[in-house]
This record gives structure tokens, sequence and C-alpha cells, in this order.
């Protein structure tokens, strides 16, 4: 989906990508996964969720306000993935740790 609409803009630098992610999980684990060790698993993933459409929406929809690169189509899908995302994330995160204590 992205290459179709956005391939010419594409470029992949690592180092800014690797700090993106570390910051992501250091915030899933501050704000889900270290808050809701004792919760249940799907309201675990549904804070996940949340914590994804935050975080996703937040940079998507600053995205399409300003530039005129991304469809609303992109968007949505890309906001539904960050909320996947974060939510399985979160949830494996959590289920691991419980295994393991």
């Amino acid at each position: 989906m992205y290459k179709q609409e956005i391939a010419s803009l594409m470029e992949l630098k690592v180092p800014p990508a690797l700090l993106f992610y570390v910051i992501f999980l250091l915030g899933l684990i501050f704000f889900v996964v270290n808050p809701n060790q004792n919760n249940t698993l799907v309201n675990v993933f549904l804070i996940g969720a949340f914590f994804g459409l935050v975080t996703y929406g937040t940079y998507d929809l600053t995205i399409y306000a300003s530039m005129n690169i991304f469809s609303l189509k992109l968007v949505v899908a890309d906001i539904l993935w960050g909320m996947f995302l974060s939510g399985a994330v979160a949830t494996l995160t959590v289920f691991t740790i419980n295994k393991l204590n």
C-alpha cells in the first residue's frame, strides 16, 4: 500500500527507525505493560491498542493534515496496523512475563 502511494518519497533511514522503535517500546512498557501485568490479556490488548491509536494516530493524522502525501485509506490502514501491533506486542510481553514468574 505504501509503495503504491508514496514510493517516490520513501527512503529507509535505519538509525531514526531504530530510535523510533526503542522509544515506542519504552512507552509501551511504561504506559501499558508495567501497569497491567495483573490485568487480563484481553484488557492488556485493548489498552495496548489504545496506545497504538494514540501514537500512530498522532503521526498519521498530523501528516494527513499538513502534507498531501497520504490518502485517507492509507491513514486508516496505518492506524489500524499500529493498534494491532501495539496490542499484540503488549499482550505477548505480559503473557511472557507472567509465564516466567
